[in-house]
């Protein structure tokens, strides 16, 4: 399982999740509870890193190798026909399609 933090963004008021182990990418959040629900989610796996569903995240910029995120509208995310509903964390993430 893989672990991730809650940290600022350099953007006052804003916050980022990010990998423990490979700080190669970022995803930011309006504010903090956004961001701490989101990385708790992509540690059980229910949420999908950026590696993992490229569609499911927007990319803002890129610096020095990092490349920052935000998650997608919901109206660009498509449920997989693989997806279980009962996979689902409802931890109401942002952009998740199939909770909120």
């Amino acid at each position: 399982m893989s672990e991730y933090i809650t940290a600022q963004f350099e953007d006052k008021g804003k916050f980022q999740v990010l990998s423990e182990n490979d700080k190669s990418f970022s995803i930011v959040f309006d504010n903090k509870s956004e961001a701490h629900k989101f990385s708790v989610s992509l540690m059980l796996g229910a949420a999908p890193s950026p590696d993992q569903s490229p569609s499911f995240y927007e990319l803002i910029k890129e610096n020095a190798g990092q490349k920052v995120y935000k998650v997608a509208k919901q109206s660009q995310v498509t449920q997989e026909n693989s997806f279980d509903i009962s996979e689902c964390c409802q931890s109401g993430c942002s952009g998740c399609p199939y909770f909120s």
